[in-house]
């Protein structure tokens, strides 16, 4: 019952998010995208004002007060605009593709339920949930090892994607294995489908008649996920296996919920065009950095080459300048993993013995299935 609740209070809090951030800054996205935006916006806040108590390991409840803080601002401008929270559900809205792609949707949580099964990579990512749910002071060691005298990955220092995660597990008394494992990929599969529902509306409204786009959106989420399923394990790389084998994890949340806001970004006339796309983009590179550090990388570029494109299309070179905030973050984090990782010579000296030709190997291995 608690892990029930649980999931239910994440993705109303997440949805509610997403309708204010929607109500007053965005403004052009319907109903189905609030649960991506809703949960880019609060990782991106926390990411905001509570890197430095991960960081610099303070008490766990410094956190607790920042994310119930945020929740009661989000439920209390919610509160406000709750006439305008309703769902229409009318025949005009349903058509053979919605019903079909819910279908394989169900179909999809099912196969989660049942057959669900963790990577090498979890048993780390999910004894950090429980550590900081019971421990009284943010990230105090690496709880794979369990010893404080051998410290943290420095990498992971500045990431809150765990912290936040414990929020949960404080609050409702839920184990971490159960919380990462039994309502999280559900509910990030329904988040992810929200964000790829961005890319489809972004794709299509400004090709085919608006009286098309609600069927052509539904074909496109039906196929996507179509694909998904069946390319889900040849090289443990590819999005399908992000989405359906280890969906709860840092870098598959800014895979197939980060990455598909910023190319709808791109998609959209709307928001490539107008004043606030450096804000966008700093709240999806901050995003990413609460979920990953990795994700700065990926994402950075994405942006860099989406705002070239911009530019180049719109034949508008001041468009480059939206990047420059995005810039000032990565560089940054970028500065302070470094200068905590020098304290730990021996994480460098590993990484200098990886094989000369470590990542071209590994990009034939994610884009050539070879292995």
């Amino acid at each position: 019952m608690k892990l029930l609740l649980s999931g239910i209070c994440f993705l109303v809090s997440v949805y509610l998010t997403g309708y204010v951030c929607d109500r007053h800054i965005l403004k052009i996205q319907s109903k189905k995208s609030y649960l991506a935006i809703g949960l880019v916006g609060q990782l991106a806040f926390l990411e905001l004002f509570g890197w430095f108590m991960v960081a610099f390991r303070l008490p766990s409840v410094l956190f607790l007060l920042l994310f119930v803080a945020m929740n009661l601002a989000v439920f209390g401008l919610a509160l406000k605009d709750v006439r305008k929270l309703t769902f229409k559900f009318t025949r005009e809205n349903w058509n053979v593709y919605r019903l079909a792609f819910y279908l394989l949707l169900l179909f999809t949580v099912i196969m989660l339920i049942l057959f669900y099964v963790p990577d090498a990579d979890d048993s780390f990512y999910v004894s950090n949930v429980e550590l900081f749910a019971n421990s009284s002071q943010l990230n105090p060691y690496d709880s794979s090892f369990g010893d404080k005298a051998s410290g943290t990955v420095p990498m992971y220092d500045f990431q809150i994607w765990e912290s936040y995660l414990a929020m949960y597990c404080k609050i409702f008394k839920v184990s971490a294995a159960a919380f990462c494992h039994a309502v999280l990929p559900i509910a990030l599969l329904l988040i992810s489908m929200s964000a790829y529902y961005m890319v489809g509306k972004a794709l299509f409204n400004d090709l085919i008649d608006n009286s098309k786009i609600k069927k052509a959106v539904s074909l496109f989420l039906f196929i996507l996920l179509l694909i998904f399923i069946f390319e889900g394990q040849p090289n443990g790389y590819s999005k399908g296996t992000f989405l359906l084998t280890k969906l709860w994890q840092g870098k598959s949340v800014y895979v197939n919920v980060c990455m598909p806001i910023l190319l709808a970004m791109f998609a959209d006339m709307k928001v490539r065009s107008g004043r606030k796309s450096a804000i966008y983009l700093t709240v999806i590179i901050l995003a990413g950095v609460a979920l990953n550090p990795t994700s700065m990388y990926v994402l950075g570029f994405t942006a860099l080459f989406v705002v070239v494109s911009w530019a180049i299309l719109d034949k508008n070179a001041k468009q480059l300048l939206s990047l420059i905030p995005s810039l000032l973050v990565i560089a940054g984090v970028t500065l302070m993993i470094y200068l905590r990782t020098k304290g730990f010579e021996e994480q460098l000296e590993a990484a200098a013995k990886l094989e000369k030709n470590f990542v071209l190997n590994q990009g034939k291995l994610v884009f050539a299935g070879e292995g």
